[in-house]
């Protein structure tokens, strides 16, 4: 897991969702981005979002080609248990997922951000440009 503060003073939080996925345990306010594959594999989404409901999320982003079908997925799923204050948003271009979360998502009021994504996938690369630039 990579933790970084970017440069208007948030944290984020980088990591696997195969390993980090206590991260999305917090109590604090926080944005969440995911990539459309993991979620979509069975059985991620309802245990993702049984685990948010207990915790600060606020927004989750979904990046890549099926992000539209899983935002809808989630959001039933999310509808089911009455915690309707989880919004869900998506975007197929992950460079266009990555700057959304960054620098959109909750109206920039939440200042943990979190990122679980395959390392070498399309939306962790293009989140890596956007935080660390040539550093990547």
């Amino acid at each position: 897991m990579i933790t970084e503060t970017i440069q208007d003073g948030r944290t984020i939080h980088i990591g696997n969702p195969g390993e980090d996925l206590a991260l999305v345990t917090s109590p604090e306010r926080f944005v969440l981005f995911l990539d459309d594959k993991w979620v979509a594999d069975a059985g991620n989404a309802t245990k993702l979002v049984d685990m948010l409901i207990l915790s600060g999320c606020v927004e989750i982003c979904i990046s890549g080609n099926g992000s539209e079908r899983v935002h809808d997925a989630l959001d039933l799923t999310i509808e089911k248990t009455g915690q309707i204050h989880i919004a869900t948003s998506w975007d197929e271009d992950p460079r266009s997922g990555a700057e959304y979360f960054l620098y959109a998502a909750d109206g920039r009021e939440s200042h943990l951000l979190i990122a679980l994504l395959e390392q070498k996938s399309p939306s962790y690369e293009a989140l890596a440009r956007e935080v660390f630039g040539s550093r990547s």
